[in-house]
């Protein structure tokens, strides 16, 4: 059983309530077996018969959306989402994964072409791109697609080559099954993904959501050799453009309100760098939410709205809550999978503008010189 990996996290955790205040599903559920601290404390009474597993225990077991606030203001390297991750490896080969589980699973390995190797060869072989290309991962959505739009017009004057490579439906397929409790396809997803890094040629290959790339990026299974240093983060790519580029943006002092994205909580850039580019560069004045930073509150994640949707919608609930206190109307978070997750709201979608960090400094704010 994977979870025998973790029983010293369980062990700590089973008796601390120290991270129970950023857990966001705990938060709108109000149930103690929601938090960091009743789900380990539930598997450590089951641990030893993994097989008297109940459907209770498993529904809070995928109620975690895994945003790893948690594991970010941990004291030690103790984690629970990876023990959460390890539960869901045993529950999907004791065949107990819910019904939506599966649904989802088979979902994101019809409609995402980095789960089948011919149509990630095709990807590859249609790629078009030279040394000096900014290939864009890009995947089929409508905030997704505007920053692209954006990218793609600002590189064009500038005299830079961009191309798309456009994975399908899902923001993150690698990342999504393992969260899921497939970690078989998820590291098949990982090995299809390099592939195309290894037979497209780039200058920087743009990674429009964080999730697959953190995940690229840590795995020991997966060989990119020294080709990591030309895979980036957007907003990473935007920081080195505008040091590159851009010769001036005008500063323009609007009040915005920032939210992070979940991303790396244990990596500062995920934070400094978007604050950078906003603040000093832009000039704009931001608003901070309540919980920010390492301690930010989720968007909801990659999977939860797909298997629980009634927390889904809580947790933004709770975010369209406080943004109704400061009385601004513009939204910037760095990646487009919050924006629409954002906007499943139907107040946030209609009373407040939410973009992206390269709409907020090349849309509102011209560069200039």
């Amino acid at each position: 059983m994977y979870v025998n990996d973790y029983l010293d996290t369980i062990n700590k955790w089973k008796h601390c309530p120290m991270a129970n205040y950023v857990c966001p599903v705990a938060r709108y559920t109000k149930l103690e077996t929601n938090t960091p601290r009743g789900l380990a404390f539930i598997y450590s009474l089951i641990v030893d018969n993994l097989k008297d597993i109940d459907e209770v225990t498993i529904e809070r077991i995928y109620q975690c959306n895994l945003c790893r606030a948690c594991e970010a203001i941990s004291r030690d390297d103790s984690s629970i989402p990876e023990f959460i991750l390890a539960a869901r490896r045993d529950i999907v080969e004791m065949k107990m994964a819910p019904e939506p589980v599966i649904r989802l699973k088979d979902d994101i390995c019809n409609n995402n072409k980095l789960c089948d190797m011919d149509r990630v060869k095709d990807l590859a072989s249609n790629s078009k791109s030279t040394p000096e290309t900014v290939v864009v991962l890009n995947y089929e959505s409508e905030s997704s697609k505007k920053i692209f739009s954006i990218i793609k017009k600002l590189l064009a004057e500038n005299n830079i080559d961009c191309a798309e490579i456009n994975i399908g439906k899902y923001p993150a397929p690698a990342a999504m099954l393992r969260e899921l409790g497939y970690q078989d396809l998820s590291s098949k997803v990982l090995n299809n993904l390099t592939y195309i890094i290894k037979n497209v040629k780039f200058r920087k290959m743009v990674f429009i959501t964080p999730y697959d790339l953190e995940l690229l990026l840590k795995s020991q299974t997966v060989d990119i050799d020294n080709m990591s240093q030309g895979l980036v983060h957007a907003f990473e790519f935007l920081e080195e453009f505008i040091n590159e580029k851009v010769k001036r943006i005008d500063k323009k002092k609007e009040k915005i309100i920032y939210i992070d994205s979940e991303g790396n909580r244990k990596s500062d850039k995920f934070y400094e760098i978007p604050r950078k580019l906003l603040i000093d560069v832009a000039g704009f004045d931001i608003k901070e939410m309540v919980w920010n930073k390492k301690e930010s509150f989720s968007c909801g994640g990659l999977t939860l709205q797909y298997l629980y949707c009634d927390i889904f919608d809580g947790i933004i609930k709770i975010i369209s809550n406080e943004l109704k206190d400061y009385n601004i109307k513009k939204v910037v978070t760095p990646c487009p999978h919050c924006i629409e997750n954002l906007c499943t709201n139907p107040d946030l979608k209609d009373n407040y503008e939410i973009i992206d960090l390269w709409e907020a400094l090349f849309t509102i704010n011209k560069p200039g010189g």
